[in-house]
This record gives structure tokens, sequence and C-alpha cells, in this order.
């Protein structure tokens, strides 16, 4: 078995060329990179710092993730696409990006029974 691996690890290992085994894996790992590095990773610090209007930064933050969150949705009702995100996920630690990544993953299934 191979030993999970955290977000930071992956992304990284994909901007160097390793870690993709597909055509449809490399463009999802393209969108789950925009996603953490403009989206979930700013909204992560922003919670863990101080600042004055935070509450208006985290808003906006948010709406940023919940865009994000709708276009990996939206690329998961694709089968290959489905396929290739698990993979991903298959490699990841268990943390609060896999956590998220994984809803969106449970969502996608829930979104596709209700258009049947």
């Amino acid at each position: 078995m191979i030993k999970p691996i955290s977000i930071q690890t992956y992304l990284k290992s994909y901007q160097q060329g390793n870690s993709v085994n597909s055509e449809e894996e490399r463009e999802i790992a393209e969108v789950i990179y925009i996603w953490y590095t403009e989206g979930f990773s700013i909204l992560q610090n922003l919670k863990s710092i101080e600042i004055s209007n935070k509450e208006k930064y985290l808003e906006v933050q948010e709406n940023l993730v919940k865009k994000y969150d709708f276009t990996i949705l939206s690329l998961l009702a694709n089968k290959v696409y489905q396929n290739a995100f698990k993979n991903i996920l298959s490699m990841l630690i268990e943390d609060e990006v896999k956590s998220h990544l994984s809803k969106l993953l449970l969502l996608s299934y829930s979104s596709k029974n209700q258009l049947q």
C-alpha cells in the first residue's frame, strides 16, 4: 500500500509532471490546484489569523471556495473525471482538504440521484 501524502506534496508532484495517470486526471488535478491555492488554503489561513474586517474577508473567500466547489461538482458529473478524482483522493492523507473534497464527491452522487 502506498503511503498517503498531503495535498501540498501531491500538488508539488503534479506540477513537476509526476503522479498523473491520464489526461482527465491532469485536468482535474489542475482544478484542484486552483481550488486549493486560490481558495481553500487562503480560507484556512484567514480563519487562523486576526485582522481587521476578518468577517468580510472570510465571506469573500468562502464565496470563492463555493464557486470552485461548483466547478469541481460540475466535472464530477462525468464518470471519467469522477474516477480520476477518486484516484487523487486515494493518495491523500486524512485531513480537512480530503474531508472537503470527499464531501464534494458525495454531493456529486446525490446531485445525480436528484436529477434522475
